[in-house]
């Protein structure tokens, strides 16, 4: 089950890539290599902010429960990141909705009104 909603997911997020429709800064997502559980994404600061232009790479590690539990991501480059909710020497990311009272209601790929949520 994991691997076909993962596979899912990627190709959702594939699609969006053709159709030009990642947004929020993304522009890159995709598994690492041939590792379908680790995943990279590069995304930019958004406009008007203190981060404008600036690229953060992250990295995204599916557990072997997901979409019941929750992914990690992490800065790959901590130094880069000033943020509360963010570890200055690992660059985990810590998000409450996520990691205290998650129950796989959002799917990775998902967007609101996808169905997929």
């Amino acid at each position: 089950m994991l691997l076909v909603t993962l596979f899912e997911e990627y190709s959702l997020i594939m699609q969006k890539r053709v159709n030009g429709e990642l947004h929020g800064g993304i522009r890159d997502l995709r598994p690492l290599g041939s590792n379908i559980f680790q995943w990279t994404a590069t995304v930019t600061g958004g406009a008007g902010s203190p981060y404008e232009g600036v690229e953060y790479d992250l990295d995204i590690t599916f557990p072997v429960d997901y979409p019941e539990q929750p992914f990690e991501i992490s800065f790959r480059h901590p130094a880069q990141v000033f943020h509360p909710n963010c570890d200055p020497l690992t660059g985990a990311i810590a998000c409450p909705a996520y990691s205290t009272d998650f129950h796989g209601c959002k799917r990775f790929g998902a967007s609101k009104g996808s169905g997929r949520e």
